[in-house]
């Protein structure tokens, strides 16, 4: 089941334990923005370990600096990925993963993200499973 949170500047979806971000239009993203869709993962995931996909759909701008101030800090956070169509998003989203300290992909569709942030969430977990085993 599908949960979706609509917010004054876009929506959120869970898809198991990866939420999707879509923004609005024309919206130029601050950082208490992305804090609150962190703190609405936080809410739906807790401890569990999640991914984020950004759905670029629409144009609209931030300050690729904030994810070292909020994005970062998030501890169960294990993928970071963009799904987006344009040059220009490519070029941004090549900035954008220079702030970033988790594992990062650039993909051309949905699907394509799901699965690889599915993947990565699944080795990540079979990781500190094989950890806490020893």
């Amino acid at each position: 089941m599908i949960k979706r949170i609509v917010l004054d500047f876009g929506t959120l979806e869970f898809h198991g334990n990866v939420a999707i971000g879509i923004i609005n239009e024309g919206i130029d993203l601050t950082q208490e923005q992305e804090s609150e869709i962190f703190s609405f993962c936080q809410q739906q995931f807790g401890d569990e370990n999640f991914a984020y996909i950004s759905h670029r759909i629409n144009s609209y701008s931030f300050n690729p600096f904030m994810h070292k101030e909020v994005a970062n800090l998030q501890d169960g956070l294990q993928a970071y990925a963009v799904v987006a169509k344009t040059p220009a998003q490519r070029l941004s989203f090549a900035i954008e993963k220079l702030f970033f300290k988790k594992p990062c992909g650039f993909f051309l569709s949905m699907e394509d993200a799901l699965e690889w942030s599915r993947q990565h969430l699944k080795t990540r977990s079979n990781i500190q499973a094989f950890r806490r085993s020893k």
